[in-house]
């Protein structure tokens, strides 16, 4: 679609029409998480997590799990970041795909993908989360939001479920 078009649409309609443009070419590649990151523009293909992702996932990507992600990106924009939600979305066809962050990243939320606002060390707020298949904090990557994070919600996967803590060479 034009630019020019786009802009006639409200704001979620154009974020759902963004999703779909890249849902063309992203269903030739449903089986390669690397691709799907370069499609979808997340930076988990440019650190090499997304190979090590596959060899993990690639026996449980049509299961139905329910999968969180901490840290959706965009900073305060709430009309960026979700790059890696998208690409979670469609690498695991039956999976529901939760995303936390500071900042309210709500027109993300779309089918099979639901973003909550909120700090990944308040225990309240990680007190919802529950029956959880896979985690990966991809947050704030300051150690104490770390370990709070995995404190609370690692007794909160389901048996045989994976809590994964992305970029530790930058936490501080």
């Amino acid at each position: 679609f034009p630019k020019s078009i786009i802009r006639l649409f409200p704001e979620k309609q154009r974020e759902i029409i963004r999703y779909w443009l890249k849902s063309f070419p992203a269903f030739f590649f449903l089986n390669k998480l690397s691709k799907l990151a370069q499609i979808y523009g997340t930076d988990k293909y440019e650190h090499g997590y997304t190979e090590i992702y596959q060899q993990y996932f690639k026996e449980i990507k049509h299961k139905k799990l329910r999968i969180l992600e901490i840290g959706i990106g965009g900073g305060e924009n709430t009309k960026y970041g979700g790059n890696s939600l998208k690409m979670w979305a469609k690498y695991f066809p039956k999976s529901e795909i939760l995303g936390i962050d500071l900042y309210d990243k709500s027109l993300l939320d779309y089918r099979r993908i639901k973003t909550f606002q909120g700090s990944q060390s308040d225990e309240i707020f990680l007190a919802q989360f529950n029956n959880l298949d896979i985690i990966i904090d991809d947050g704030s990557h300051i150690n104490a939001d770390v370990i709070k994070s995995f404190e609370i919600l690692f007794p909160r996967l389901n048996l045989g479920g994976s809590y994964y803590i992305e970029d530790t060479q930058v936490s501080g």
